[in-house]
């Protein structure tokens, strides 16, 4: 919701949002105007394209490719190694409020954090086991283990994933370490 606002008001100061271009590097210009040059990678030809800015923001996730960049800068705390899977897409439930942030914990299967996403999406972050990740070989076996366990700990509810337009019915799944 707070991502609709941001993306409506910039729509009404002629702001283009541009997704899925994967940033690449940034370098200072030297020049008057202080304006980065941001390079990325063009999502329609796979080509390395630059643009300038004043600004740069990174909100590429927990393994941020625009923290890495920044040259002399140190990730403060110390980084866990407990496998979360994550899952996002359309779910539906009969859990009661998976509308809203809800941590959902069983003293046996594990803990879920539930984040609602734009477009009507829900991400999961889905509390794994150490050393799961050896035990299954392929993605898909990955990805089936994750969808399991997110049923067992929100059991006795159910949880389904829904079609995503012409997408595949399978949740995305990425493998996170926090």
């Amino acid at each position: 919701m707070v991502e609709d606002v941001f993306l409506e008001d910039m729509r009404q100061r002629n702001v283009q949002v541009s997704r899925s271009s994967p940033f690449v590097s940034y370098a200072t210009n030297n020049s008057t105007d202080k304006l980065l040059e941001v390079a990325y990678t063009s999502p329609k030809t796979g080509q390395i394209n630059t643009l300038k800015s004043k600004y740069l923001v990174g909100c590429d996730g927990a393994h941020s490719r625009v923290r890495k960049s920044i040259p002399g800068l140190a990730m403060e705390g110390e980084p866990s190694k407990a496998p979360w899977g994550v899952l996002d897409g359309l779910i539906s439930t009969d859990f009661p409020d998976l509308w809203s942030k809800v941590v959902i914990h069983s003293e046996t299967k594990g803990t879920i954090l539930c984040i609602p996403r734009e477009r009507n999406m829900t991400r999961l972050y889905i509390e794994l086991n150490e050393g799961f990740e050896e035990s299954l070989v392929t993605e898909d076996e990955r990805r089936e283990f994750v969808i399991r366990r997110a049923k067992e700990i929100i059991a006795p509810y159910t949880l389904n994933w829904e079609n995503i337009g012409e997408s595949v019915s399978r949740p995305l799944y990425r493998p996170h370490h926090r």
